[in-house]
Parts: C-alpha cells; sequence; structure tokens
C-alpha cells in the first residue's frame, strides 16, 4: 500500500506527464486489442465456409495506374465464366449499405447483390427457405427476391418461419423475402441482405444497356 501511495502522490505532483503515460498505455493496449482481434477472426477462428482454403478471389489491376487495383466488371466476369477451364466454380458479387424499409422505420442494411452460384459456391445452405436459382438471375427474370441474414431475421420477424413469403423494401422496390442464411454467415464484409446480381440492373430503362446486358448473360 506504501508503494500504491507513493505512486500516486507522485504522479498527482505531475499531471502532464501521468497523463502522457496513461495516453501511451492506452494506445499500446487498443493497437494490441486491435491486432489479436484481427488475428482472432483470420487464423483462429474458422470460416463459415466449406473449404476456405480453396477460394481465389479475382482482381483487375490497371498497369497504368502502378498496379491499381479495380473491381471486375459484369461485362468481364461473363467473359471470365465463359472462358473459365481451370475453377470449380465461379461467382461475382457488389456490395454497399441501403436503406430497408416496409417493416417500420427505416434502418440501413449492408446489402449484396449476388451471383446465383454464390452460395453453393462457399457450401453455406439456408437455415430456412432456399436461396437464388439461376433464372431468377437473368435480366428480365424474377429478380426481386431476397435472401436475408440471420440476425436480421430475427430482428425484423422475430425469428418467425412465416418470414418467407413476406416482401421488403429496397432501392424503392419491393423485394420477396425466400431464405435466412445460418449464424455467422456475413459474406462479404457483414453483408445482412443478399439478393441476385442482376437485380442491379433490373430498374434500368435504357434500351441500350439492356440490349448489351442481354448478350452478355
Amino acid at each position: 500500500m506504501r508503494y500504491v501511495r507513493h505512486a500516486i502522490r507522485h504522479s498527482l505532483s505531475q499531471p502532464g506527464f501521468s497523463a502522457v503515460v496513461i495516453l501511451t498505455m492506452a494506445l499500446t493496449i487498443g493497437a494490441a486489442t486491435a491486432v489479436f482481434s484481427l488475428f482472432d477472426a483470420a487464423l483462429l477462428r474458422p470460416f463459415p465456409y466449406a473449404s476456405p482454403e480453396r477460394l481465389v478471389r479475382l482482381e483487375t489491376h490497371n498497369p497504368k495506374d502502378m498496379g491499381a487495383t479495380l473491381d471486375v466488371s459484369l461485362y468481364d466476369f461473363e467473359d471470365y465464366r465463359r472462358r473459365n477451364r481451370t475453377l470449380h466454380s465461379m461467382a461475382a458479387y457488389l456490395s454497399w449499405t441501403n436503406q430497408l424499409t416496409g417493416l417500420g422505420p427505416a434502418i440501413p442494411v449492408h446489402m449484396t447483390f449476388v451471383s446465383a452460384d454464390i452460395f453453393p459456391l462457399l457450401g453455406v445452405n439456408p437455415v430456412l427457405g432456399r436461396v437464388f436459382t439461376r433464372e431468377e438471375d437473368v435480366l428480365g427474370g424474377p429478380v426481386l427476391k431476397a435472401v436475408i441474414g440471420h440476425a436480421l431475421w430475427r430482428e425484423l420477424f422475430g425469428g418467425r418461419g412465416d418470414a418467407v413469403g413476406r416482401t421488403i423494401q429496397l432501392r424503392g422496390q419491393s423485394y420477396e423475402v425466400i431464405g435466412v442464411m445460418p449464424p455467422g454467415f456475413a459474406f462479404p464484409a457483414r453483408s445482412q441482405v443478399w439478393v441476385p446480381l442482376l437485380a442491379r440492373y433490373s430498374s434500368y430503362q435504357d434500351n441500350w444497356i439492356s440490349a448489351s446486358l442481354s448478350k452478355t448473360v
């Protein structure tokens, strides 16, 4: 106790120095916690996918811009898929935050457009309902379908089985909920709602865009 009292008196006599020490310790502990969290997520905790060691990510690099990484366009993806002779399966996705409405106050959700092959490729099945078919991921097809995450299912529908068949509003359009994914599945990066990739273009009215997409899918 004597040493503790001495340390307290010393700290009170030099508040500036003590503040620097405390701040340094706080930053060090925070950095160590962040590093461990990353290590735990990346190495210790297994990915919730079948055979994650076989998954690869394709990117486009621009040699004219110091090799900057670019997203793969829909046209390139369809070309890669047609020409593929190496990979067992290929799928594409595109994510951003959107507003979900139609079930009370609007809430922000991390929404991901995915090609129909994404769930079979990852080897993950829904706990309720089903995932998309290829017929639901073509331009002009019934693309306004949605698969939702487990936590969002509990938040919106209280975990009830009658969630399948209900509708939610996304991007100003009504999407039918057809499935619920298992706990822990959030590919990629905290996704909460998945819709067919071609739903991204379903509201386009430009005939040239529609004709161009029809040639690639």
